[in-house]
């Protein structure tokens, strides 16, 4: 429902759903078979899979133990901001 077709409102909640999510890309291209068949749309299933690889929870909590929260902050921003971007450009332009 909320990533399906192809509006922008859709590649952004891929995004933000894909964070938290511990994404490996084995893992990611038969989940995203499933969804696209479904209706998800391809910028949207894009983002998830940038989001969901570039920065799960364990890659954060690794993140935060080397680095201090400003540069993790900015690490998920930059991945999040990549994600809906890319989505964007593949949804739009692809």
């Amino acid at each position: 429902k909320y990533v399906g077709g192809d509006s922008f409102q859709s590649i952004v909640v891929a995004s933000f759903i894909g964070i938290p999510l511990y994404l490996r890309i084995e893992m990611a291209i038969p989940l995203l078979n499933v969804l696209i068949a479904k209706g998800m749309g391809l910028g949207a299933a894009l983002a998830l899979i940038i989001g969901g690889t570039g920065a799960s929870l364990p890659e954060i909590a690794l993140v935060s133990a080397v680095l201090k929260r400003k540069a993790v902050i900015a690490f998920v921003g930059i991945v999040l901001t990549t994600a809906i971007i890319g989505g964007a450009i593949f949804q739009y332009v692809v």
